[in-house]
């Protein structure tokens, strides 16, 4: 015996297709007007009597068809609507998301329907889907005119109605005069489709005017003319005077580490900030107190600051504790905030007469940026030129967006260039590479979606990578030092210099002159990134235990001083925070029925 519980559950399940069902189709008129050029343009009456409350209708329209790609556009509807792209449809929503209509509702829908430059000029028979396969629910009362622009005979006419692959015409009455077509069937089951095949003479259609291939020689120019004009801003405002580099262990104006930083990279870092600790100790401003749970720092006498930014940041840096102690605990808590004031106020100290970079090669430098947005703009119109819409600019912005990722690396890698090692330079240069390429092949597959002449996209990315590649070069480069900067720049390639390559000999007379003498660079070696190089080449020297330092570690090596460099820079990070040749079938070749080719599509409540 049936269980109640089972008898119920069989009942909802053969229920659910009347539950789903809360609309008909009340009846459907379509027209379809095509032009010389071989546009559609479509005009689709629908009546829908909606059973339950609903907010209105949608219609979904294909845009791909084997290896073919349409576009849709001009939509309009007499109704508020809303157009999104999904996969490979147009889904236009009819209706208002705060509102709901029940009963019979009228929608009256129209766009143009574009197979495209290369279908159009080689189109020998269209296959087109008046309705599509796609609707859940019947049909009734389908009627539909057809108008093309030049006679055609009726023996050239095929229909095809039923489910997809079905090739009788079931009870579809149509009739033909001249270049219209005229058709109605009273009924249409879920998923079934009207589809008519048309045999076209050669040259049917007048030919359009191929944009895409026209702008290919004008965008070849445009990007030379590009190239020449960043190549002259460059010569004339861009080229730096030869650096002459002296090892010197002295810096001009007696600059403090946090200037050395921000000298050779126009960059404030955690680590430049870091290195300002070992500086104050070596000064006796400040005293570090290492255990094992915290390290701690006592305030000494006020630094003999060389700029009030030094004083700012000391007195900054004690009061992130009571004024004269400080935990590194303490200063993850409180320290950001003032570490990103001393961004800005370090960028305003080095400007003007103190400015790093030359003025015009700055303002040359971004508008050739600015320029890599006119290669955008040709890539995409020499995949969209024939069939200008919205996707024109969203090609655009793609193209713009991709040429600014190489371009800011570029630009990192001339900032940081003179404090990498050769074979760093290598790695990035490598690494710089590797992103072009990805980044081509990433926006070549995204593009085919958009368009699949693939020896079209294949021109348009090369050029747009080429152009802007080297545009970016020359904008990198166009940043040109000023004569301050220039100065203190060879200053502080000076004290890289030495503390790379003096020799041990040297080192062993300074320290006998100034035992003091590796604590005195150790801060500059760190702002460098050195510190290890500089720590290694006392190996064999014996240093004195720093009067700054106190610890659980008897000797102030330099494994004490890399552990404390790991906390400081952590602490300080912290609180910062394709085209075919021959006719085409428009619609696919093989045998006609019902349900292939382009157009068709379905739609529902919602």
């Amino acid at each position: 015996m049936i269980k109640k519980s089972s008898l119920l559950l069989l009942i909802l399940v053969l229920s659910l297709p009347l539950f789903a069902i809360s609309y008909e189709i009340v009846s459907l008129q379509s027209t379809i007007n095509v032009d010389e050029l071989g546009y559609f343009h479509i005009e689709e009456n629908y009546v829908l009597n909606f059973h339950e409350r609903a907010h209105g209708f949608y219609r979904t329209i294909p845009t791909r068809y084997d290896n073919n790609k349409v576009k849709v556009t001009q939509i309009k509807v007499d109704n508020k609507f809303s157009v999104s792209h999904q996969s490979n449809d147009v889904i236009i929503r009819i209706g208002d998301p705060d509102k709901y209509v029940i009963g019979e509702q009228n929608y009256k829908i129209s766009y143009r329907y574009d197979l495209g430059y290369e279908l159009q000029k080689s189109v020998e028979d269209l296959l087109f889907n008046i309705v599509g396969t796609d609707w859940d629910v019947p049909l009734n009362d389908v009627s539909f005119i057809f108008n093309m622009p030049e006679p055609v005979s009726t023996s050239s006419i095929e229909f095809a109605v039923g489910t997809k692959g079905s090739s009788g015409t079931k009870n579809l009455q149509w009739s033909h005069s001249g270049t219209r077509i005229i058709g109605a069937i009273p009924y249409l089951g879920p998923h079934e489709a009207i589809s008519m095949k048309i045999t076209l003479k050669e040259g049917y259609f007048k030919e359009r005017t191929n944009w895409q291939s026209l702008l290919k020689a004008p965008s070849l120019l445009v990007s030379f003319l590009l190239i020449a004009l960043a190549f002259y801003w460059w010569s004339r405002y861009g080229k730096d005077k030869d650096l002459i580099v002296v090892p010197n262990f002295t810096l001009l104006d007696e600059k403090s580490p946090l200037d050395v930083g921000y000298l050779i990279d126009q960059k404030l870092d955690p680590h430049d900030i870091s290195a300002m600790i070992f500086y104050w100790a070596d000064k006796g401003s400040l005293t570090i107190i290492e255990s094992k749970k915290e390290v701690t720092f006592i305030k000494g006498e006020d630094p003999k600051a060389s700029t009030q930014i030094e004083t700012e940041l000391f007195n900054a840096f004690f009061n992130s504790g009571d004024g004269s102690v400080v935990t590194l605990k303490e200063l993850e808590k409180k320290f950001y905030k003032t570490y990103t004031k001393f961004k800005s106020k370090i960028d305003r100290y080095y400007s003007g007469k103190r400015s790093l970079n030359d003025y015009k090669g700055d303002l040359f430098a971004s508008i050739t940026v600015v320029l890599m947005i006119i290669p955008s703009i040709f890539y995409s119109l020499l995949l969209t030129a024939n069939s200008v819409d919205v996707e024109t600019f969203i090609i655009a912005i793609i193209g713009f967006g991709v040429s600014l990722v190489p371009t800011l690396m570029i630009w990192q890698y001339e900032k940081y260039w003179y404090l990498h090692s050769a074979f760093k330079k290598f790695f990035l240069i490598v690494a710089l590479v590797i992103v072009v390429a990805v980044e081509f092949f990433v926006v070549t597959t995204i593009t085919l979606f958009f368009t699949l002449l693939v020896e079209d996209v294949l021109f348009a990315t090369t050029l747009l990578f080429g152009t802007n590649l080297i545009l970016a070069f020359f904008a990198s480069h166009t940043h040109r030092r000023s004569e301050y900067g220039h100065k203190m720049l060879e200053n502080v390639l000076g004290l890289k210099e030495f503390i790379e390559k003096v020799e041990i000999g040297q080192l062993k007379k300074m320290i006998d002159e100034n035992p003091q003498f590796y604590y005195k660079m150790l801060s500059y070696a760190i702002v460098l990134g050195l510190e290890k190089k500089w720590a290694k080449k006392f190996n064999t020297i014996s240093l004195q235990q720093p009067s700054w330092y106190q610890g659980s570690d008897t000797l102030f090596t330099a494994v004490v001083m890399s552990n404390l460099l790991t906390k400081f820079n952590s602490s300080v990070a912290y609180s910062t925070g394709v085209s075919t040749s021959g006719g085409h079938s428009f619609g696919g070749g093989g045998s006609f029925s019902a349900g292939g080719g382009f157009g068709g599509g379905g739609g529902g409540a919602w």
